[in-house]
């Protein structure tokens, strides 16, 4: 029997594998793993509501497809206008941060 939990490039996904049939050993692993990447996954839950309304603009910098659109789709949690730039962009970025408003 084999399980592996780990957390994938998205921070609040989780990936568990179970090859076989879980007995006592594995849930003794899974349980305790599984809650403490819950309890890390809910601090970060804690600080975007915290902060939900303390940023006017955030710049996202990435290489990847799904930064862009996690980007988008991020804009729920706070009140900042979210801005997506590729790396090759990052002065574009800094002066869309501090562009007067």
């Amino acid at each position: 029997m084999s399980i592996e939990l780990t957390q994938e490039a998205h921070p609040k996904t989780l990936f568990i594998y179970v090859g076989g049939r879980p007995g006592k050993a594995d849930q003794d692993y899974l349980l305790p793993e599984f809650e403490r990447l819950v309890a890390k996954l809910w601090e970060e839950i804690k600080f975007d509501v915290k902060h939900f309304s303390d940023f006017e603009r955030i710049a996202v910098i990435g290489d990847k497809k799904w930064e862009e659109v996690m980007t988008c789709r991020c804009k729920c949690f706070t009140c900042a206008e979210l801005g997506y730039f590729p790396e090759d962009r990052l002065e574009e970025a800094r002066k869309w941060l501090n562009y007067p408003y």
